[in-house]
């Protein structure tokens, strides 16, 4: 049922704008249950429903981007029962998320060249990439970067994420983890047909902190000594509130 339900969404969102895109080639509609995501003290991440329509059959894939982020590796040995910090790098202008979902495993729908020209691959994530100088024995950070990425679910490729119903519309759902980049996360789709990208589309996600939090976040990165002194006066003044009020209700 729940399927039913959803597939009946999507028909009714979609007709008026797939009626009109039938008309056409090769024609994409896509949409987004939500166009932003807020970001609480409570945050634990999120769902995102994502549906579309195709004119004719083909395969979708979808990569979601967020903005860049600054990134540090660290190396750690062994040094007897002890295992000690021996190098650092730091690793800016790449993504801070990245997902490749589609219908099929991307290599079988798309030759290598193709996927090279759209970006479809993980490791195409580090081509904007700037690194300081690596220290000694650091050289394959690359190969740290995308592991830790993957770990944390910020990498992840998706080979049957998308499911077709009718061969005309599809549906997804992107699992946002906990912690994520702020800003604006980019959705591209590709209708893809005998190994060539024919059709695609672009969305916007807005991923923010709401007000209060967002002040809370800034003020303990840019001005920490501050925030702790503030934050330690405001405990200080609470526990003295509260001693009061215990005080005279014990007198009553």
């Amino acid at each position: 049922m729940p399927l039913l339900r959803l597939l009946a969404l999507c028909l009714a969102v979609l007709a008026p704008a797939f009626a009109h895109a039938a008309d056409e080639a090769d024609s994409l509609v896509t949409e987004l249950a939500t166009d932003h995501v807020d970001i609480t003290t409570h945050f634990t991440g999120e769902k995102i429903l994502v549906f579309g329509a195709i004119s004719r059959p083909g395969d979708i894939v979808i990569k979601v981007q967020s903005p860049t982020e600054t990134v540090a590796i660290k190396r750690k040995v062994q040094i007897g029962p002890f295992w000690l910090a021996n190098g650092k790098i730091k690793v800016s202008h790449a993504p801070g998320l990245l997902y490749l979902l589609s219908t099929a495993p991307l290599d079988t729908l798309l030759p290598a060249d193709e996927r090279e020209r759209h970006g479809l691959s993980l490791a195409d994530a580090l081509k904007g990439a700037k690194t300081d100088t690596p220290p000694k024995g650091m050289g394959d950070w690359q190969a740290a970067f995308m592991r830790i990425k993957g770990d944390e679910g910020h990498y992840v490729e998706g080979q049957h994420a998308i499911r077709m119903d009718s061969k005309r519309l599809f549906f997804t759902s992107i699992n946002l983890p906990a912690k994520i980049p702020l800003g604006v996360y980019h959705l591209q789709f590709y209708l893809v047909r005998d190994g060539h990208v024919v059709a695609q589309q672009t969305r916007k996600l807005n991923v923010q902190q709401v007000r209060i939090e967002r002040w809370m976040s800034n003020t303990a990165h840019e001005t920490p000594w501050g925030f702790g002194i503030v934050y330690t006066l405001g405990a200080m003044i609470l526990g003295l509130v509260l001693g009061v009020v215990l005080r005279r209700d014990s007198d009553d």
